[in-house]
């Protein structure tokens, strides 16, 4: 089992590593965007659609670099003071409830 909880977090890392540095290559783009739009009064539609796609997606890959890192907004006032074990209780309790119906609304509706 800790193979494969290692092998989940060697994902996160490597899929974050790559979004942090496309990060630089959609700002590439945005500068690219107003410099077209306000110095040459050009706007491109494309643009736009680029950078919303990609802003979802660098959210969706950096949701799970977050989680592992534990750097998600949390107020811990119950959960500091539990056990590790009935903290890891209340992790499963709630991703099912919680995270996984999202995910399958998130993925049929899209």
């Amino acid at each position: 089992m800790g193979a494969i909880i290692r092998f989940i977090n060697g994902i996160s890392e490597w899929t974050a590593k790559i979004a942090m540095w496309a990060l630089c290559i959609v700002t590439m783009i945005v500068v690219l965007e107003v410099l077209t739009r306000r110095v040459f009064h050009s706007p491109h539609v494309w643009t736009y659609e680029i950078i919303t796609f990609f802003y979802g997606a660098h959210f969706m890959l950096l949701s799970a670099y977050a989680l592992l890192k534990k750097g998600h907004v949390a107020i811990d006032i119950l959960y500091n003071n539990l056990k590790p074990k009935t903290q890891a209780v209340l992790d499963v309790v709630s991703y099912v409830i919680f995270f996984f119906p999202f995910m399958i609304v998130l993925f049929s509706m899209g």
